[in-house]
């Protein structure tokens, strides 16, 4: 289930510490949809990008703005003083009262692309060692924020974003994620795993369709279900149906191209 509305006002502390979240009016069960929701739904400086403009979203935009929350509640800066969807400088800017671990993590559940948000779980866990004083994982220290190029480019056509290590390769494409998404437009993203067969196509796949309902998905997949089921295991067949056991490179390609033609407009990620 998604809440759709975390904040600080939507969250109770009592003086023993226990938490409670309030107002379930905005919640839901599954993915958003354009249909039961005719207005913005939510307070829009916690809302995730997806759930702003009106893209198809699941409860990960709760991930999001529970990223808002502590991001406000640790740096004191309020939420509605920075660019909706840009990303805020990283709290490890505070210094070393402040656990890089806990930083690092505020940074993921900020991502401007859902599936780099990690789970609840993950998320309660680390909110637990932090508040008990246990051992926290270690952490990267962040990368810069902004990308000062023009990606502009990047949303007219296909291209290659070639870099060494440290070069802004993931800044630069993630500046291009972010105007596609002003335009309103979806972005999805997959990387590629020389040991797990499929594995960029199965997260796009995973990433294009887990938002959807079952009637979305069904219009985007058309005739294609069984090709792609052998790609990502999500995707469910009907009773008697099922995936192609040895489907061939070239053919999922091609019913890959044409899935997303039917989700147009939408722009496609591959990571090497």
């Amino acid at each position: 289930m998604g809440h759709r509305d975390i904040k600080p006002a939507n969250i109770l502390v009592a003086p023993d510490g226990t938490t409670t979240v309030l107002d379930f009016g905005t919640s839901r069960f599954g993915a958003g949809t354009d249909g039961e929701d005719a207005g913005l739904v939510g307070t829009p400086a916690y809302m995730a990008p997806e759930q702003r403009i009106g893209l198809p979203h699941d409860h990960r935009v709760d991930l999001y703005a529970l990223g808002v929350t502590l991001h406000q509640a640790l740096s004191g800066v309020p939420a509605g003083s920075w660019v909706p969807g840009r990303p805020r400088p990283s709290l490890a800017l505070i210094g070393p009262a402040l656990p890089r671990a806990l930083a690092h993590t505020v940074d993921q559940l900020l991502a401007l692309d859902p599936a780099e948000r990690p789970c609840a779980v993950e998320v309660e866990d680390l909110l637990d060692r932090v508040a008990s004083g246990r051992c926290l994982p270690p952490a990267p220290w962040p990368s810069p924020t902004q990308y000062q190029g023009d990606v502009s480019h990047l949303l007219n056509d296909s291209a290659v974003v070639v870099g060494v290590m440290g070069s802004g390769r993931r800044r630069a494409i993630a500046e291009a994620r972010w105007l596609w998404y002003r335009k309103g437009y979806r972005s999805v993203a997959g990387s590629c795993t020389a040991d797990t067969p499929w594995s960029a196509p199965a997260q796009v796949l995973q990433e294009l369709l887990t938002p959807l309902s079952e009637t979305q998905r069904a219009a985007v997949l058309a005739s294609d279900a069984a090709s792609l089921a052998a790609v990502w295991p999500g995707i469910t067949l009907p009773p008697g149906q099922a995936a192609d056991a040895s489907p061939d490179p070239a053919d999922i390609g091609r019913v890959l191209a044409a899935t997303l033609d039917r989700a147009a407009p939408i722009a496609v990620v591959l990571y090497d």
